[in-house]
C-alpha cells in the first residue's frame, strides 16, 4: 500500500497490491508473494500509465499462479532461533512472557459481538518473513481458531500489528501510528512469576517444532484447516 494519483492526477490516493493465496502455509506464502508485491509497486510507481499497472498487474498475477503450481505440497518451518536472535528477545527483560500474558488476558473468543483485540508485537525489520510467521504461529497457539487474525507490518519498521476479531474503523488506527502512540505488547508491566517463565519456555519449544501445546503434535496447517 502506498501513496499514489488517480486518473485525474491527484496525489495521495492509496494505491493498494493484495495477493490471495489459499492451502500455503505462511511460511511459503510470504517466501513467494512478498517479493512479487514488492516489484509490482516498484515497477507502478515507475509509471505514469494506468494500462500499463494494468498489464504489470496481471503479469505478476500469471507469475504467481505458475508459481504455486510449481510449490505444490513443499512446506517450510519459522526459525524461531533466527527470529528471537534478531530481535534480542528470547532474553531481555522477559518480553516474550509479558506478551504471552497480555494475550492471554484478552481472552479472545470468537462469537458474535465481540470487540476486536489488538496487539503490537516487536519485529525485525529486515525479516518480515520471519516476524509475520513467528507472531502467526505465536497466536494460532493462544486464541480460538475460528476467530480471524489481520497481522500487519509497516516496510522497514520493527513492529507487527495483529487485531484479533473483526476489526472496526477504530481498530484500524494503529496502521498508521508508531510506538510512541501505541507502545509494544512486551512494554506492559505485567508480573513476571515463575510459572509464566515456565509456560512462556514450553510454548517456544513448541513453536519450534511446529506443535501445538498441550496437543496431538498436528502440524500448523492441519490445525487452521481441521
Amino acid at each position: 500500500m502506498w501513496a499514489s494519483q488517480d486518473g485525474k492526477g491527484r496525489s495521495l490516493y492509496p494505491m493498494i497490491v493484495c495477493a490471495h493465496a489459499i492451502g500455503l502455509s505462511v511460511e511459503i506464502a510470504l517466501q513467494g508473494v512478498l517479493p512479487c508485491l514488492e516489484h509490482i509497486r516498484d515497477t507502478a510507481i515507475a509509471t505514469k500509465s494506468a494500462d500499463d499497472v494494468v498489464s504489470i498487474v496481471k503479469h505478476f498475477r500469471d507469475a504467481l499462479r505458475g508459481w504455486i503450481e510449481e510449490v505444490g505440497e513443499a512446506q517450510s518451518a519459522t526459525d524461531v532461533a533466527e527470529f528471537l536472535s534478531q530481535i534480542q528477545f528470547a532474553t531481555t527483560e522477559d518480553g516474550l512472557s509479558k506478551v504471552l500474558a497480555e494475550v492471554r488476558a484478552s481472552d479472545y473468543r470468537a462469537r458474535a459481538a465481540e470487540p476486536a483485540k489488538h496487539f503490537r508485537f516487536p519485529a525485525s525489520a529486515g525479516s518480515p518473513e520471519l516476524s509475520l510467521g513467528f507472531w502467526e504461529h505465536f497466536l494460532a497457539a493462544q486464541i480460538d481458531p475460528a476467530a480471524p487474525v489481520f497481522h500487519s507490518m509497516p516496510e522497514g519498521q520493527y513492529w507487527v500489528d495483529s487485531i484479533v476479531g473483526e476489526p472496526a474503523s477504530a481498530d484500524l488506527f494503529c496502521l498508521r501510528c508508531s510506538p510512541r502512540v501505541v507502545p509494544l505488547s512486551n512494554d506492559s508491566a505485567v508480573e513476571i512469576t515463575p510459572a509464566l517463565r515456565a509456560e512462556t519456555e514450553s510454548l517456544l519449544n513448541h513453536l519450534k517444532v511446529g506443535t501445538v501445546p498441550g496437543g496431538d503434535r498436528k502440524s500448523w496447517i492441519s490445525r487452521l484447516f481441521r
